[in-house]
Order: C-alpha cells, then structure tokens, then sequence
C-alpha cells in the first residue's frame, strides 16, 4: 500500500550551470516508500558511467559543457504489493559559456573612398553576448563616421570611408560574464575590376552566346556578372534585358528576334562592388534559311542539294532498268 503518493519538492523546472564545472540537477522526491529514480536527458535514457552519476539528490554531470543543454526529465516510480505509482519532472538544464566566434570568421573588409563598408563579427554564448568595437584602443560608437547595428548573435560595424585615413585595423570584442573573445578586421582601400572582357556569336537562330574572359588571379576575385541587352534600335539601356551571372564563363540567350542586330555589354562585381560596363558589341542574329552549317552550304541549299542528288540518282536507276529490259526483250525475239 502506498502511504504517501509521490511529490516533488524544491525541484526547480530550469537549473543553470557553469562550462568546464561540474553540476548536480537537482531532484528532490518524497513518498513512502522510498522511489525508484531514473533519468532522462532529451527522451534517452541516463546510464551511470564517465560522463553522469545518479545519486539521492538528482544526476551528477561531470564537466558540464554547452552542450549538455537540454530537456532532462527526473521519473520517479513506487511499487507495493497491491500499487504502483510513477511521476515526472521536467528540469530545463542551461549552461552558462563564454563567447564562441561563429565561422568563417571575417578578417579583411574591402572600401573604396566615398562609399562605406560593412565590418561584421558574430558569436553566440549563454548568457547573451555583447558586442563592443574598438579602433586604437578607442570605443566607438554611433557618429557620422560610423554606425553599429547590433543583432542577438552579430554586429555591424559600418565605417562611412570620407578619406584615407579610416583605412586600418578595427577589433571586435565580444563578452559576457564567463569572459570576452577578441578579434580583428582590418579595413583596406579596394578596387571595383576592370571592365570583362568577352566574345559573343551566333551559331542558332534567335540565339547568342557570351563568352567571359576570366582572371583567375585577381587581387579580390569577381562574384558575379552582370549581362545585358538590347536591339541596337532601341534608344538607350534603361529598358534592356539582363542576367546576373555568379557561375561558369558561358550565357546562352534564348528568345532573340531572328535576323536582328544586339548591342551586348558586361559588367562585373566583386565585394567593393560594380565595374564600369564593357564597351559594347554588336552582334547579328542567325535567321532560319540560308544559314551557314558546318559543310559551307546552307540550310536551303544543302536541302535543294540533297533533293536533287536524291532526284537525278532516281532518274539513272530509272534508265539503267529500261535498258536491261530493253536488252532481254531483243534477245528473246532473236
């Protein structure tokens, strides 16, 4: 018979521990006769060993790390003769840690003078982190040269480049009450590229294709390109077509009038951001007849070609048959 049901007592639902110490989750359990405790962490079963060690007051954890975040549940179960009892209690387990950089981890920002640039570092820790930027041992903050935008996990440090003299070594210290990590992200002047080079042709009625000179040594490599273009009829560019290319070195447009002149430009990007646009080309479009194959011949011709090859070996067969029946029929009647 059970004499007293199973209860909990002082048995808080979130217990907060430190990184790198060892922590006792609490569990507190009153009934008669005494329980059978069991512990879970996120649904799986707690076997004593190395890492956990159950004992009267609640589950031991040996060197607690931010991982050993979790849902632990703490089960009490009773049996008598003649009942049984089972009871939970879910324990929020936190960890307190110190900052930890989230990767890959910026160390060189690109600006050019009269734009601005983007400094951002980012890290997550318990409890949250702040995010602190420093030039030459000076904290910034907020003013007409800079401007910080501050998230839960990450900062921006926007520098407004006015002059040369922003250029340099910017640090981000990130903290919070288990310690503080540094790091450093130097500013220098960058350079948009030089204006691509490409080649384009037609080999396709209503088609043309873009061809990109890359270079694969630049200082600060192209993310993107940009292609645009238009009928060299049309006035000027505000209304021309475009795509963004971030891949590969060849564009095939689709969908072009047939028999029609394109005025074809390209620029590219990397992280200061646009070059100037490519001096443009102009590039005619194949038509559906009298288009070049790879014979030298044309479509319509090389099909006329064909027809009549094809009508002038019929015409022989046709006289080489009505002379062998020729020949049969005068050497019957001799």
């Amino acid at each position: 018979m059970c004499h007293v049901s199973i209860t909990f007592w002082g048995t808080p639902e979130h217990q907060t521990g430190k990184e790198g110490t060892d922590f006792m989750v609490m569990c507190n359990v009153r009934s008669d006769p005494s329980p059978i405790i069991s512990w879970y962490v996120n649904g799986s079963l707690i076997l004593d060993g190395p890492k956990y060690t159950i004992t009267e007051d609640g589950l031991y954890i040996r060197s607690l790390t931010p991982t050993d975040y979790g849902n632990y549940t703490c089960r009490a179960f009773v049996v008598t003769p003649h009942s049984s009892q089972m009871k939970d209690k879910d324990i929020t387990v936190h960890v307190h840690y110190r900052p930890i950089w989230h990767s890959p981890h910026m160390e060189l920002a690109h600006g050019v003078i009269g734009s601005s640039a983007n400094l951002t570092c980012a890290a997550h820790s318990q409890p949250p982190p702040v995010f602190e930027w420093f030039r030459e041992m000076v904290l910034l903050g907020n003013s007409k040269l800079y401007r910080i935008m501050n998230q839960k996990w990450k900062s921006m440090l926007q520098v407004k480049i006015k002059d040369a003299s922003v250029f340099g070594d910017y640090h981000c210290v990130v903290s919070n009450s288990m310690g503080k990590v540094k790091r450093k992200i130097t500013l220098v002047e960058g350079v948009v590229p030089a204006p691509p080079e490409f080649t384009t042709w037609s080999d396709e009625p209503g088609i043309l294709i873009i061809k990109f000179e890359t270079v694969s040594n630049a200082l600060i490599p192209v993310l993107e390109y940009r292609i645009e273009w238009k009928l060299t009829t049309d006035s000027d560019w505000h209304q021309a077509r475009y795509h963004q290319a971030s891949e590969g070195n060849e564009f095939v447009i689709h969908g072009l009038s047939f028999e029609s002149d394109y005025s074809i430009r390209v620029a590219a990007r990397n992280i200061v951001g646009y070059s100037n646009y490519s001096e443009e080309i102009v590039q005619r479009t194949k038509g559906l007849i009298a288009e070049t194959v790879v014979d030298g011949s044309s479509v319509s011709s090389s099909f006329s070609s064909a027809l009549s090859s094809t009508l002038q070996t019929d015409s022989f067969q046709h006289c080489v048959a009505f002379l062998v029946l020729y020949v049969f029929i005068v050497s019957e009647y001799r």
